[in-house]
């Protein structure tokens, strides 16, 4: 249902499904380069990893072979951009997180090798003042804001993830209260998501796929947001229960197929938060969303070479579907990004 919707039933792929000089670097978990419906579009002798103790980008967790998938797969799923060349920029190991380092050098690495865009379905939480007799993040943000201007300078569009805390990140109060929440920390001062919350980045909120007015439970939202993509979510029922009480127990609510579909690697066990579905996985969030734009922007980049960033992020915004309230609002942004219609108006 996602990638139909903003494919308009995949008629943009009529009009133009992509093409190889048309690179989207994937800074993720890696890549199943031999899954039958990425194959032909995964760029193994291009990629890399910035892991330590690794020395290839091939996925060991599935977050990046999903992430792909949306955006070029070929097969018994279809991408945003079916003829697309995915890249891998391998930044997790199997398990655990990534350095602020890894991702920051893959960034820059990714526009040296003149990507057009940078899919980074990542996010962490950063508090900017000193607290707790620690000093603050803020160098690990100037880090990603450099290199995001370095990249966006070399020509590539960088899209990113919102966040999957349910928080407005407008809000000092909703932010204050994640730190107390998850690490029983009291912070005092703000905080920052990145790369969310960086400059110059197009920052993408998870739409559903049962309402036009209310995103996904689970997605961060405010005044950052440039647009929406399809990230899907467990449904109306399991939405309805989980607005009345986060905190509550409402698995057995959950309808997978309001999540979405796309590719797993053929070499790890099914997801075990997904029916099993060998090769394919049905998961959610604005990890999900985030690929959905960036797909629509290397079309985007594929039908108008000539496009600077400022241009793919315009034409991203100017023919989004209007979501929710009229105009720009911190749930959708300008609205739910849609390639049919950027390649039609």
């Amino acid at each position: 249902w996602d990638v139909k919707r903003i494919t308009n039933d995949f008629k943009s792929h009529e009009i133009n499904p992509g093409n190889h000089e048309t690179v989207v670097g994937v800074i993720d978990t890696g890549l199943d380069f031999n899954h039958p419906d990425l194959k032909a579009n995964a760029d193994l002798a291009g990629s890399k990893t910035f892991v330590p103790g690794t020395t290839n980008a091939w996925d060991q967790n599935g977050h990046g072979t999903h992430v792909a998938g949306s955006i070029a797969a070929n097969g018994k799923v279809l991408g945003v951009g079916p003829e697309l060349k995915v890249r891998s920029y391998r930044v997790f190991g199997a398990t655990g997180g990534a350095q602020q380092s890894w991702i920051t050098d893959a960034i820059v690495a990714a526009a040296n090798d003149g990507v057009e865009v940078i899919n980074m379905s990542i996010g962490g939480w950063r508090w900017m003042a000193h607290n707790l007799g620690e000093k603050g993040e803020s160098a690990s943000m100037v880090a990603y804001h450099r290199a995001v201007q370095y990249a966006t300078k070399k020509g590539v569009t960088v899209v990113v993830s919102a966040g999957n805390d349910s928080r407005n990140l407008n809000s000092l109060h909703d932010m204050q209260s994640y730190w107390m929440e998850r690490y029983g920390l009291d912070i005092k001062g703000p905080s920052r998501v990145a790369p969310a919350q960086i400059p110059g980045v197009v920052t993408v909120s998870s739409s559903n796929k049962w309402s036009t007015d209310s995103i996904a439970f689970y997605s961060n939202y405010g005044s950052v947001v440039d647009v929406a993509g399809p990230g899907g979510d467990n449904g109306p029922v399991y939405d309805g229960f989980y607005r009345q009480d986060p905190k509550g127990d409402y698995l057995n609510k959950r309808d997978f197929l309001y999540r979405t579909l796309s590719t797993w690697p053929t070499y790890l066990p099914n997801n075990s938060l997904t029916p099993n579905l060998n090769g394919y996985a049905l998961l959610h969030g604005t990890s999900m969303a985030a690929p959905k734009v960036a797909g629509i922007a290397a079309v985007i980049k594929a039908e108008h070479p000539e496009y600077s960033p400022a241009q793919v992020q315009a034409a991203l915004r100017n023919t989004a579907v209007d979501f929710g309230k009229s105009g720009q609002d911190p749930l959708y942004g300008s609205g739910e990004a849609n390639i049919y219609n950027a390649l039609t108006r």
